[in-house]
Formats: structure tokens, sequence, C-alpha cells
């Protein structure tokens, strides 16, 4: 039987972290308003945020390569932590098992309404906001 200090002591070790995943092909000042959000979620939690820009690219639909998304949005957004997926890592879950082998206990993900449902469908977890 467990006692009501252990879960004080399991709270206390909690870590949390805030991540966010997007195309951002260009960035825009939207874009911005993700990074603030992701920002003031991981503050509001105490934790680290993660900004994660595709890598994807091609002449149509994402002209600029991860390197440009990153240093353009880095200067719009300073302090940002700010990074681009990979081959090896290319996406939202394949980052979220990064931080959790990272000791990371509480994941908050900020993502626009249109991505809700994939994100349900695709990890099927019982704590969604």
């Amino acid at each position: 039987m467990q006692k009501f200090i252990d879960y004080l002591i399991e709270e206390a070790e909690a870590k949390h972290a805030t991540l966010a995943y997007g195309r951002m092909n260009p960035p825009t000042t939207g874009h911005l308003k993700v990074i603030n959000k992701v920002q003031e979620v991981a503050k509001k939690h105490g934790g680290e945020h993660h900004m994660i820009v595709s890598h994807s690219n091609d002449p149509k639909k994402n002209p600029l390569t991860a390197e440009q998304k990153v240093k353009h949005l880095k200067r719009y957004a300073p302090g940002a932590n700010i990074h681009a997926s990979s081959k090896d890592n290319p996406s939202l879950f394949s980052h979220a098992a990064a931080l959790h082998k990272k000791g990371v206990t509480h994941l908050h993900v900020v993502a626009g309404s249109d991505r809700v449902a994939e994100y349900k469908q695709r990890y099927k977890y019982r704590d969604w906001e």
C-alpha cells in the first residue's frame, strides 16, 4: 500500500517539457506566435521548450532548407530552443520519445487545431486537453 508521501515525492521528481513541430516553410508571424506559446506553456509548467521544424525540402512546397528555417526563426525568436528534424528523427513522436529517454515525464504538445485529431489517432493517450 502506498502512502500519501509517495505521491508527493513522485510529483517532485516530475520533469516537464513542451514541444511543437511544424513545417514552417517559410516562417511567418503566425509561427512566431506558436514559438511564444511553446515558451509560455514551458514556463507555466517549469520545463524546457522545444520547437522542431521539418527537414522536408523541395522547390514547390518547401523552398527553404531546415538550416535556413532554423536560422530565420532564431533571429525572430532569440533564445528559443529551435531545432530541425532529420531522417533519423523525423516526427513529433520521435522527438517525444527522445525527450522521454532524457527523463521527461510530462510532455505538453502545442499544435494547431488541424493536427489534434491526427495526434490523438496516432498516439492514444488518456489525458488530452
